[in-house]
């Protein structure tokens, strides 16, 4: 589900459900805000492809501009993809979204992606990022892109628990640049961590999140991925095995 809410400001919520091997992945896609009920926002998106087989690659994409429910801000656009592969490159969700704060004070904003995916043994965390591009969209000269609460901007969890965090920001005015194309100025700022070992263990959900404090009037858009390899010596160790099997034929056969 995906959920815009008002937490210090407002949060947005994304999960995206993939289903298993077995069956076609579906999503669902709601805005709540606290004190509100939930906002069915699957009919303004659309799925590529409309029905996706499962463990293919596919994506979900907002047709259009969504204000965030009780004002705050607006999703100016928001497309997902995920792709349940196996055994190689793994699995992995991609978030592409971008927030305009239209109040006239700061506010809270909670991003996060969640891809449920066929069980599978892992080891390393790869080709993790994240790009954030920021702009004083008012032109006041005033801008900040924070992190919140001390949570960093970015983190990639496996089953739930983060197992790595990307710092960002904080970022103002001094970050970015007169832009001719848009008002005020803009900017960008990204980390990436290319391969990280993880305690060998079963996946059976990837999620993103984001986290940060936005100024009025100003806006944000986040390009980030995460992808699990595939635990590297379940195959070497299956060859192996057939080979003893093969050593032991041939013993028994010579007996």
């Amino acid at each position: 589900m995906m959920f815009l809410r008002r937490t210090t400001g407002l949060a947005v919520w994304l999960t995206l459900l993939a289903g298993t091997a077995s069956a076609l992945p579906s999503m669902t896609i709601d805005v709540l805000d606290i004190g509100g009920g939930p906002q069915d926002m699957t009919a303004n998106g659309t799925f590529t492809p409309a029905v996706p087989p499962a463990g293919s690659s596919y994506s979900w994409a907002l047709n259009a501009a969504t204000p965030i429910a009780e004002g705050g801000g607006t999703v100016n656009s928001w497309t997902v993809t995920a792709r349940e592969s196996y055994p190689s490159p793994g699995p992995s969700v991609s978030n592409n979204i971008n927030i305009t704060n239209t109040d006239v004070v700061s506010h809270v904003y909670l991003a996060t992606v969640l891809l449920p995916i066929p069980a599978a043994a892992y080891d390393a965390a790869v080709s993790s990022s994240v790009g954030a591009t920021f702009t004083d969209s008012n032109s006041n000269n005033s801008l900040l892109l924070q992190e919140d609460g001390g949570f960093a901007m970015y983190r990639a969890q496996v089953n739930g628990s983060t197992v790595l965090s990307l710092p960002l920001g904080p970022f103002t005015t001094a970050n970015c640049s007169p832009n001719p194309s848009t008002p005020g100025c803009s900017g960008t700022g990204s980390n990436a961590i290319v391969s990280q070992a993880l305690a060998p263990g079963g996946a059976t959900s990837l999620a993103i999140l984001l986290r940060f404090s936005l100024s009025p009037g100003d806006s944000v858009g986040f390009t980030d991925r995460f992808q699990i390899a595939p635990e590297p010596y379940t195959g070497a160790m299956f060859s192996l095995g057939l080979i003893a099997l093969g050593v032991a034929g041939r013993r028994r056969r010579r007996a």
